[in-house]
C-alpha cells in the first residue's frame, strides 16, 4: 500500500534515483501516480548536482551517462567531458549561431574530425543548413596546463523537498519504525501540493535523542 494514500496500484521505486546509479528497488512505497509525480525532484537532483555523477564516474541504470561542461577561465572555451573522463572542446558553445548562419567564412576549432563531423551534421539537421568545408588546417596537440572549472549551484526550496523525498524513500524501505516518526500528511502536502510548511511540521523532535532538542538548527 503507498505510504501517501490507500492505493495498492504499486510502482517500482528506485531506493537512490536511477539517474545517481541506484540499483535497489522496491515495489511496496508509492502508487503509480504519487511515484510519477515525485520524479520532478529526481529532475531536480538531477540539474543541481548531476554533474558529481560524472565527476566519480557513476553511470546510471539506465539511459545515458551525461557529459558536463567546464570552461577555462583564462581563455573561455568550454569543454565537454564524458563519464570516462575525456575531454573535448565544444564547438557549439565556442562558436555562435549567428557566425555560421551569416554565410561568411569562419574559423572552427575541434577536438577531432569526427568532432567536427559530428557537429556538421547535427548543426545541418537542425539548421536545414548546408555547411561547407573551405580549408582544414593543420592537426596540433598540446598539454592541457590550465585548470578548467565547473559551477555547481543547488539550494532553495525545491532542494530541499527533493531531499526529503530521498529521506522518506530510504526510510521506507530500511526502518519503518523512523518514517513513523514523521508526520507523512504533512510531507504529502509539502511534496505534492505545493504547501509551505517547516521542518517542525515535519518531524516530532521531542521523539528523537535529546541532545537533538537543545539545538533547533
Amino acid at each position: 500500500m503507498c505510504i501517501f494514500c490507500d492505493s495498492k496500484v504499486r510502482s517500482l521505486e528506485h531506493i537512490f534515483p536511477s539517474s545517481f546509479g541506484g540499483r535497489l528497488t522496491n515495489n511496496k512505497i508509492y502508487c503509480q501516480d504519487h511515484n510519477s509525480k515525485l520524479g520532478f525532484f529526481v529532475s531536480v537532483l538531477d540539474s543541481q548536482i548531476g554533474a558529481i555523477n560524472n565527476l566519480f564516474g557513476i553511470r546510471p541504470d539506465r539511459g545515458k551517462a551525461k557529459s558536463i561542461k567546464l570552461e577555462n577561465s583564462d581563455t573561455g572555451e568550454i569543454y565537454t567531458r564524458d563519464v570516462d573522463g575525456n575531454f573535448s572542446l565544444s564547438i557549439m558553445d565556442n562558436i555562435s549561431t549567428d557566425e555560421i548562419m551569416s554565410g561568411k567564412p569562419v574559423n572552427i576549432l575541434a577536438s577531432s574530425t569526427e568532432d567536427f563531423h559530428k557537429f556538421k551534421q547535427q548543426f545541418q539537421e537542425k539548421h536545414n543548413v548546408e555547411i561547407e568545408l573551405l580549408n582544414k588546417g593543420e592537426i596540433s596537440r598540446e598539454i592541457m596546463k590550465k585548470p578548467l572549472t565547473i559551477k555547481i549551484l543547488f539550494g532553495g526550496k525545491d532542494f530541499f523537498k527533493a531531499t526529503l523525498y530521498l529521506l522518506v524513500t530510504f526510510l521506507a524501505h530500511y526502518s519503518k519504525e523512523t518514517l513513523l516518526k514523521l508526520n507523512l500528511n504533512n510531507i504529502k502536502e509539502l511534496l505534492l501540493c505545493n504547501t509551505d510548511l517547516s521542518i517542525f511540521d515535519i518531524v516530532q523532535l521531542e521523539n528523537y535523542p535529546s541532545f537533538l532538542n537543545d539545538d533547533e538548527s
